[in-house]
């Protein structure tokens, strides 16, 4: 709406964890630009033990999610979680529905106290399937990026996330042609 000030909640699995940091770069890049446009970006993303940022950076606020019993447990997202970009690590699959959880819980609670506007889920699985566990009922953003639509279409355990976070999805952006993929 015009003249509204939108919150946004960007839920993703990686995150440049400290400055110069190439993993998930273009994730960092979007929240910066969104937060020049004015916006408040509230980023929710695992923990990682390499993460090193306060808790703010501009219009950006930092909420990282704790889900695994040790340090060695954490292999969702920073390209920990899969294999060649194409299969996930059985580890990954142990810890899933922990991390899943964990997200959804912080995407729901930064959500309500931030009084967000919208909800935008990097990744269809996971990030979409977390900002779609969330239940928020707020708008749902979902950026496709090639590798988590190849997981999503081949892997039987992440196949039914696919469908229902397209259904739930108001907007869905791809990254290229190659990467879009009929709900």
């Amino acid at each position: 709406m015009p003249g509204q000030r939108h919150t946004i909640v960007m839920v993703a699995t990686s995150y440049p964890r400290f400055p110069g940091d190439n993993v998930g770069s273009f994730i960092g890049t979007d929240c910066a630009r969104r937060g020049r446009a004015r916006p408040q970006v509230h980023l929710v993303a695992p923990w990682h033990p390499a993460v090193a940022r306060g808790t703010r950076e501009g219009n950006v606020h930092f909420h990282f999610f704790r889900y695994a019993p040790t340090d060695s447990l954490n292999v969702f997202g920073y390209a920990g979680a899969l294999r060649a970009d194409v299969s996930l690590r059985p580890t990954a699959y142990a810890v899933a529905p922990l991390a899943l959880m964990a997200g959804a819980l912080m995407a729901r609670r930064v959500a309500r106290t931030t009084r967000a506007t919208v909800v935008h889920g990097h990744w269809v699985i996971p990030g979409g399937a977390i900002a779609l566990l969330a239940g928020t009922g707020l708008p749902l953003v979902v950026s496709l990026h090639g590798s988590d639509v190849y997981v999503a279409e081949q892997s039987r355990v992440c196949r039914p996330g696919g469908p229902a976070v397209f259904s739930r999805a108001g907007w869905v952006t791809a990254c290229s042609d190659a990467c879009w993929c009929a709900p």
